[in-house]
């Protein structure tokens, strides 16, 4: 668990980080957003997508259509009109989707230092923008009010991962946060295409295949 908690640890910061270091490359926002994009994206297939072949043996071939339909629910929830409803929502998807990043994270946990350094850095960058589209989205009041929250979520993945060690609720939940990730970095990271900066993409993206080839090969 100790692994796991270095790592939440680390993601917390970045979450209460996030703002100020955001405001501090405001001129290089869009170019980190891309970069950050990139890393996220192939922390999608490079980490998450491996993982999900072995999900087959319990779940069949319906994996697919829970990926989709963790997408469609992220997607649902961001997009409902009502105020009070759709921001208490979002939070809570914000709580559940930080909870399964670290329930999910244990296989990098045997992998080699760089590479959990590199995923590490590529979850909290991503988490810096997500944290600051959830304060667009929900307000700064009820942001302050909520982070810690969302933050806490994180340990709570992490004793979960502990306690729980059934190969259903893992493989489900994995399948969930891909959905979930996907959803999330077009939205809050590349909601424009024409304000994404694609070398920044592209290098955040051959960053950490560059360290995962270097992790595999270690």
């Amino acid at each position: 668990m100790a692994g796991s908690f270095i790592i939440a640890s680390v993601l917390a910061i970045c979450h209460f980080a996030g703002p100020r270091v955001l405001r501090m490359a405001a001129g290089a926002g869009v170019g980190l957003g891309s970069f950050g994009g990139g890393l996220a994206t192939a922390y999608v297939f490079l980490n998450l997508m491996p993982e999900i072949e072995n999900t087959h043996a319990v779940l069949g071939e319906r994996v697919h259509l829970i990926i989709l339909a963790g997408f469609l629910l992220f997607f649902a929830v961001d997009r409902l009109q009502r105020e009070r409803w759709r921001r208490a929502l979002r939070l809570a998807f914000a709580a559940l989707y930080n909870a399964l990043l670290i329930y999910t994270i244990g296989e990098i946990m045997e992998r080699t230092v760089s590479a959990i350094a590199l995923s590490t850095l590529a979850l909290g960058l991503h988490l810096m923008f997500a944290d600051r589209g959830l304060e667009e989205h929900l307000g700064q009041r009820l942001w302050r009010l909520g982070r810690p929250l969302v933050v806490a979520s994180l340990f709570v993945g992490g004793a979960a991962s502990e306690i729980t060690e059934s190969e259903l609720v893992g493989d489900l939940s994995l399948l969930l946060l891909t959905g979930f990730m996907l959803y999330s970095v077009f939205a809050e990271e590349l909601p424009d295409r024409n304000h994404v900066r694609f070398g920044w993409f592209l290098g955040g993206a051959v960053t950490l295949s560059l360290l995962d080839v270097a992790a595999g090969s270690g």
